[in-house]
């Protein structure tokens, strides 16, 4: 581990200071205590733009490979509580350009945690606003091709079992939400509309 991210002020420390060391706590560098000292910056980080964090399904991972199912249930509690309003914050968020894959990097990290991955999902799915039906067309649009596949395997670094569940509601929940709202879905993301019927 760098000085430099021991001498630094915790509120101070960069996402380009953190990347590193977001990839290789635990495994590398530091110990369960030394994640767990860096974690309040590197979720702060994560809310405010996941998009500039490197690494950012590998350090949601570092949550369940630090065991924090386990952790007292005041931290517990707090980490399920960022996730649940990480996630709302994240549907909530109007796309920023044509494909903003924002929602897919979320739920692949929220769902390297361990955490049960299906009541995201149904969030989603009953989420009516336009910027979450914005979301889930272009989460279908980066995982068509793998949905075609006889054996689907997700663009984003899933799990097992989450990656199982995510694609069975791709093709059951989705389809039928995209179809429903077909009239909503804005002309720049209109080929989801033939893609469902395609896998």
């Amino acid at each position: 581990m760098s000085d430099e991210l021991i001498a630094t002020p915790l509120r101070q420390l960069t996402e380009e200071q953190l990347s590193l060391f977001s990839l290789k706590a635990m495994t590398t560098w530091g110990t369960e205590q030394d994640f767990k000292h860096f974690l309040p910056r590197l979720l702060e980080l994560a809310y405010i733009d996941p998009l500039e964090m490197n690494w950012l399904e590998a350090l949601f991972g570092k949550l369940k490979l630090a065991g924090w199912e386990y952790w007292p249930a005041r931290e517990r509690q707090a980490i399920e509580s960022y996730l649940s309003h990480w996630w709302t914050a994240t549907l909530a968020q109007p796309r920023q350009y044509q494909f903003d894959e924002i929602a897919g990097s979320v739920l692949c990290a929220i769902g390297r945690t361990g955490i049960k991955i299906q009541p995201f999902l149904d969030q989603w799915i009953q989420d009516d606003s336009q910027a979450a039906l914005d979301r889930l067309c272009i989460f279908v649009h980066f995982n068509y091709d793998a949905l075609r596949k006889s054996r689907p395997r997700l663009s984003s670094a899933f799990e097992s079992p989450e990656s199982e569940a995510v694609v069975a509601w791709l093709q059951s929940d989705v389809k039928e939400r995209l179809r429903r709202d077909a009239s909503r879905i804005e002309e720049d993301l209109a080929d989801v509309s033939w893609m469902i019927d395609c896998y």
